[in-house]
């Protein structure tokens, strides 16, 4: 979304939830985990995608947008960064396979990844469905949904959306109770829990870009929404109230954030953060898992403490999102799609002759 029609606090608070993802998947043995709910931001980015799809293309795609035009559009968002968490992924199981980890892949699991996940297609071979960078399994999802929407959601009423995301809830609340949380989509054993996880966030989402929203204003209380939504994800809850935990922050919290969010603008000299934090999100997501990994082992070959280093790796990722968003995602995206334009404009031409 561009212009006056971007929404900068969920911007901001998009970028937020990528850092907590990012804290997550840091974990350093007998240290507490400092956001303990991280993985719901999955959910959250869910929700926040169908708003924001619905409300570029919705309108667009019922008026002339072709399928091919909007799966080219979207390819074009997703892949550059995609293929950078991709080549670091592959740098990191190669390594492991060279320092012989126990937990390294085999040589067939990773020739089966190198052909598969490129594409952006699970490994049929495996139990996980990404092996070489593993936050990409949303991404799989993210892609599907936008396919599905293109071709059948776009057109429905808003009262089948309605049943949809609640046939998606209800698989939530089985998939919850059965697994112990939402935690879940990683791995084909799971697949079914991370189709729920998207239908039902996806779903709201373009519930929500249908409805008529008061008109934003900014002011401070666009705090309150990213403030709750750190605290969301930082609640480490008791095993025992895991399923419930999980389950009252999608169905409920998540929508109520973003709808505070589409509400409220930050004050504009929040405005210029919370831009940048919404265009660090996405690379920060892309590659900090496989990136971890590397940086981890020469920092603890380099003999530096853990206090030293996690920081280190956290400006390092955030200064390497934005080198990444500056130097290399927004170039490459404009120049395929000014090829993309290219080459509809020629069609267009033939088929005109």
């Amino acid at each position: 979304m561009k212009g006056q029609d971007r929404l900068l606090t969920l911007d901001a608070m998009r970028g937020i939830a990528a850092i907590c993802v990012m804290v997550t998947h840091v974990n350093v043995p007998g240290t507490p985990h400092l956001v303990g709910s991280g993985y719901l931001a999955v959910d959250f980015f869910f929700l926040l995608s169908g708003l924001v799809i619905a409300k570029t293309y919705g309108e667009r795609l019922t008026s002339g947008l072709s399928f091919p035009r909007f799966a080219a559009v979207r390819a074009i968002r997703i892949y550059p960064l995609y293929v950078v968490g991709f080549a670091l992924g592959f740098v990191r199981c190669l390594g492991e396979m060279v320092l012989d980890r126990p937990d390294k892949l085999s040589a067939a699991q990773l020739a089966v990844s190198t052909v598969f996940e490129p594409f952006l297609l699970p490994s049929p071979t495996s139990t996980g469905l990404f092996l070489l960078n593993g936050p990409a399994w949303s991404l799989f999802f993210e892609l599907a949904i936008n396919i599905v929407y293109a071709l059948v959601l776009v057109r429905c009423s808003t009262r089948v959306l309605v049943a949809v995301a609640a046939a998606c809830g209800a698989l939530l609340i089985y998939v919850a109770m059965s697994q112990g949380s939402l935690n879940v989509g990683q791995s084909w054993a799971t697949f079914h829990g991370g189709t729920a996880r998207v239908g039902f966030s996806f779903v709201m989402g373009v519930i929500f870009a249908r409805l008529r929203w008061p008109s934003g204003r900014d002011t401070g209380l666009a705090l309150i929404p990213m403030a709750l939504l750190v605290l969301v994800l930082v609640v480490h809850p008791a095993v025992e109230n895991r399923a419930a935990y999980d389950l009252v922050a999608v169905l409920v919290a998540a929508p109520l954030l973003v709808g505070l969010g589409a509400v409220f603008g930050p004050v504009p000299s929040f405005q210029r953060v919370s831009r940048l934090l919404g265009e660090l999100s996405y690379p920060i997501y892309a590659v900090h898992y496989p990136f971890l990994w590397i940086f981890g082992y020469a920092s603890k070959k380099a003999g530096l403490p853990s206090a030293v280093w996690i920081p280190l790796f956290f400006a390092i990722v955030i200064c390497t999102a934005w080198l990444l968003n500056k130097y290399w995602d927004v170039p490459v995206r404009k120049r395929l799609t000014a090829l993309v334009s290219k080459d509809a404009r020629m069609a267009k031409a033939v088929r005109s002759a």
